[in-house]
């Protein structure tokens, strides 16, 4: 009920909000609710503090580090360090692998985006290269039409630098 009541306090009474949510014990199942709340409250406005959000991010991760939650996992793209990437990165690949509901698969997007946080930008080609057949793969592998799906394999075309497979996925969700 705390961790419920401080999200109804944000807007109203932030402040107050932020103190019950820091007050939220650890033995809490609720705890990485509140660490993924407050990361979310530190990302922009007056209360923005990059430095919380990457720490708050670590405590959820920590917490549930096979998560695909996406408040987690924005965190995760808005305030990563390489460091922590290269942490957490293989942790939701390795969670991702073999999902097929097509709910989760936008936490793909979020692999990728931590994978080239993680790796220096020398390395980069040839990462693209490795996303790129792994994105063909994944689309030979899983058959939708669900937009959010197919706009995940376009941001992964786009992010993998195959401007042709992201035109033909962007008709394709036109068509749709």
């Amino acid at each position: 009920y705390e961790f419920l009541y401080a999200v109804v306090l944000i807007d109203r009474d932030t402040p107050e909000a932020i103190s019950r949510l820091k007050a939220v014990p650890e033995s809490d199942p609720y705890a990485p609710l509140a660490h993924a709340q407050l990361g979310e409250l530190y990302e922009w406005g007056k209360f923005s503090n990059r430095d919380e959000v990457r720490k708050q991010a670590t405590a959820f991760y920590d917490a549930c580090p096979n998560s695909l939650d996406w408040r987690g996992r924005m965190l995760l793209r808005e305030a990563a360090t390489p460091e922590m990437a290269a942490k957490y990165g293989p942790q939701l690949r390795s969670r991702l692998q073999g999902v097929t509901d097509i709910t989760l698969l936008p936490a793909w997007s979020t692999v990728w985006d931590l994978e080239f946080v993680a790796v220096p930008a020398g390395q980069q080609d040839a990462l693209r290269a490795r996303l790129r057949e792994e994105i063909v793969q994944l689309r030979n592998q899983i058959h939708s039409d669900d937009v959010n799906w197919l706009s995940v394999l376009k941001g992964g075309f786009h992010t993998a630098g195959d401007k042709a497979a992201e035109r033909e996925v962007a008709d394709q969700i036109v068509a749709k």
